[in-house]
């Protein structure tokens, strides 16, 4: 994806773009692994300007957030500043170097069809824990 494409102005970006449904997130909830449900070691893939970000934060999620626009990422960690459960990786999620097998959840919400199709479906294999969930959210645009 083109950094400039949606990095160039955050603030508005952060207006125009709508909120995702508390129900969607109830759903994938249902999903987790029980033990994990509390404080899921989370990445989110591609978060903007952290609109599903906070709807993880508000389940107890513990969120890394990898973000490939430097202007969209100072902006989510200032956004989330006050909050300990947030770290901010300003990289491509192909390239960003996270641990593996560590993570309960590998989440994207309107965005993973930028990621290569080569690392679509393998990255996340080698990052989730045995039970991890892949979780790619998509909208139809109007």
């Amino acid at each position: 994806m083109p950094e400039s494409q949606f990095d160039w102005d955050p603030e508005n970006y952060e207006r125009a773009r709508p909120a995702y449904p508390e129900a969607l997130f109830d759903a994938l909830w249902a999903y987790l692994d029980p033990a994990a449900r509390a404080q899921p070691r989370t990445i989110e893939v591609g978060p903007g300007t952290g609109q599903a970000t906070q709807a993880l934060l508000a389940r107890g999620a513990r969120v890394t957030a990898v973000e490939l626009g430097p202007r969209l990422a100072a902006f989510l960690a200032q956004k989330f500043s006050a909050q300990p459960n947030v770290s901010v990786v300003n990289a491509a999620f192909e390239d960003a170097s996270l641990p593996l097998q560590a993570w309960d959840l590998v989440c994207s919400a309107t965005a993973y069809h930028w990621i290569s199709a080569a690392t679509r479906m393998s990255k996340p294999h080698s990052l989730l824990t045995a039970g991890g969930v892949l979780a790619v959210i998509d909208t139809i645009q109007v």
